[in-house]
């Protein structure tokens, strides 16, 4: 599912910025992999790092190697987008495969180096780490005020909530059958089969029961905003069929 044009600055990663990119990294320590399949080694050198430009602007990143066996190789994940206090952003949740929160309160990054459940990961060059905190934190602000002042054209959080949560129950009810797509949620649908994205929803009969009070509560209030009621997604969602 997407966001409303006029919302994607919500969810999105930071502001762009004429700097050059640059990176700091900590200090390599061993990492310990749980449950190691057959073929996986057991342990990885691993680092932390923060960029101030790029794909992984204004996140913190971890990134590995291994060789054991006849089992080498590198990779590199992004674990959180940090806020204006270099923590993970508490606005942005990420799951599990069972579909569990993951708790990332106990990661943050620091003059010092990253803090990473308790542990501290110091950096290779404070000094450069420096540089980059400061651009990381400025940005997060900076879009942090941006995203409230659009939450406040919307009538507030709630109101903001409740209509990704509308929205997200109109898709499954169309993945389900029960609502017709829009040519728009068709074409989403192709981009995404053509890129390789499965989109995992939960079209039990519970749910979708859910979704249907969901939807019609959400439609039935008379209180919202113009600027939010002319969103397209808000068109889609309380003017088209019903479930």
């Amino acid at each position: 599912m997407r966001l409303p044009a006029a919302l994607t600055g919500l969810a999105l990663l930071g502001l762009s910025h004429a700097a050059t990119a640059a990176e700091a990294r900590t200090v390599e320590f061993t990492q310990q992999v749980a449950n190691p399949m057959a073929g996986q080694c057991p342990q990885r050198t691993a680092h932390y790092s923060i960029a101030d430009a790029g794909a992984g602007k204004g996140m913190l990143s971890i990134a590995s190697q291994w060789h054991c066996g006849s089992s080498s190789g590198s990779g590199s994940v992004g674990v959180c987008q940090l806020d204006a206090t270099l923590r993970c952003r508490s606005d942005v949740q990420f799951k599990d495969r069972n579909g569990n929160p993951i708790d990332l309160s106990g990661y943050a990054v620091g003059a010092t180096g990253v803090t990473a459940k308790g542990e501290l990961h110091p950096w290779v060059d404070p000094a450069g780490a420096a540089a980059i905190i400061q651009v990381i934190g400025s940005a997060a602000a900076q879009q942090a005020s941006q995203n409230q002042a659009a939450l406040g054209k919307l009538g507030g959080e709630e109101n903001f909530r409740q209509m990704l949560t509308a929205s997200g129950c109109r898709y499954a009810l169309v993945r389900a059958g029960v609502l017709p797509p829009t040519p728009k949620e068709q074409a989403e649908d192709e981009q995404n089969r053509r890129n390789g994205v499965k989109v995992t929803v939960d079209t039990s009969p519970g749910h979708l029961a859910t979704c249907r009070t969901t939807i019609a509560t959400f439609c039935a209030r008379r209180d919202l905003p113009a600027t939010l009621t002319q969103q397209d997604y808000y068109r889609t969602v309380c003017g088209g069929p019903r479930p």
